[in-house]
């Protein structure tokens, strides 16, 4: 394996490199990741080094203002010495989550609305649209599963072997008053962020999400990957408010952001790359990747990170490689390659 191990001598304005820490939450199945360290952090269970790889998945990146030093404290007793702190939580993938998107059919002359997430032609000429019942049918009056030919729901099911599909169809009816066990509806609203390529779904509304552009309805069906759960506590028909001005007043709801798949998307797209180092102490140097094969193991590089001591990014580089058999030369694995990046880390 050979390294661009050309010199390069950076100024002052050298970027900074800072060491990784993490701590497995033992109750769930999750990890957190910060370049950040203190004293509480370390009690709260954080250690040197990157989450084991079969944390595959980020599941959210969430920013936090702490006392710097002191992140146990109250950031209004340490005005001027904060600090803003990126925390990685990750997951471990078993398969990607998948979005289906809402459809329905109105019988106004039963005064019943259905909801299901299947479609296919024969739904469609039945009535079936994209979007949600609206929020006047707000009793659950049955739930009923049904098998269907996949794609095919007008045929019989015995001239389908082995291509049926179970589908669940939720009847909504109108009533006046909550009876005590009564299971209420409650409609989807959505927002869709074309420029981003995302799109938000959620139950709740009120005139700040009515001004912020939800609407009736459901993300569309090219919107197929959740992204993220967002819980969020907020005034109760007053979204755009503190919370600390509506005590009692709260209410818990839940945004899902959705995303796009694509075919050119790749298995990694959505996934952590864990961190590989190599630590040469003669030269006072270390290196860190994402990559990692037998050759690389074999020359020392092993899960963790590059400790707080090198402080200093010297260089960053491409290389192409054999992928899975760094030690080849490409000309010997055409169209089996890949461009890793391997970052040389020095010492102030």
């Amino acid at each position: 394996m050979k390294f661009l191990l050309a010199s390069c001598l950076l100024g002052a304005a050298a970027a900074q490199h800072k060491a990784l820490y993490h701590m497995e939450a033992g109750s769930e199945p999750v990890c957190f990741e910060t370049t950040y360290i203190d004293e509480h952090f370390k009690e709260n269970g954080f250690v040197f080094g990157v989450c084991p790889s079969e944390y595959n998945t980020i599941l959210s990146h969430d920013k936090e203002v702490i006392c710097n030093g002191h992140s146990e404290e109250n950031v209004k007793y340490c005005p001027g010495d904060t600090i803003t702190i990126d925390v990685v939580k990750l997951g471990k993938k078993t398969r990607q989550l998948q979005h289906k998107p809402m459809y329905y059919l109105q019988a106004e002359q039963e005064a019943v609305c259905y909801e299901t997430t299947y479609i296919d032609d024969h739904f469609k000429e039945n009535g079936f649209a994209l979007g949600t019942c609206d929020d006047s049918y707000n009793i659950v009056l049955s739930h009923d599963d049904e098998t269907v030919c996949n794609g095919h729901s007008e045929e019989n099911v015995k001239y389908c072997p082995g291509d049926t599909i179970t589908i669940d169809i939720l009847k909504l009816g109108r009533g006046m008053e909550k009876e005590p066990r009564q299971l209420q509806h409650k409609p989807l609203y959505y927002l869709q962020a074309a420029a981003e390529s995302i799109c938000f779904e959620t139950t709740y509304i009120d005139d700040h999400f009515k001004e912020e552009g939800f609407s009736l309805g459901s993300c569309d069906e090219s919107y197929d990957v959740v992204l993220a759960h967002d819980d969020q506590t907020v005034c109760n028909g007053h979204s755009e408010e503190n919370i600390k001005y509506c005590p009692g007043d709260t209410i818990d709801i839940d945004i899902v952001k959705l995303g796009r798949s694509s075919d050119d998307a790749t298995d990694d797209e959505d996934s952590h790359k864990p961190v590989y180092y190599l630590q040469a102490e003669q030269e006072s140097v270390c290196y860190e990747t994402t990559y990692i094969d037998e050759h690389f193991k074999e020359n020392g590089f092993k899960l963790g990170s590059c400790d707080e001591s090198y402080d200093k990014v010297l260089s960053r580089d491409d290389e192409t490689i054999c992928n899975g058999h760094s030690e080849e030369n490409v000309k010997y694995c055409p169209g089996d390659t890949i461009t890793i990046v391997v970052v040389k880390f020095g010492k102030n």
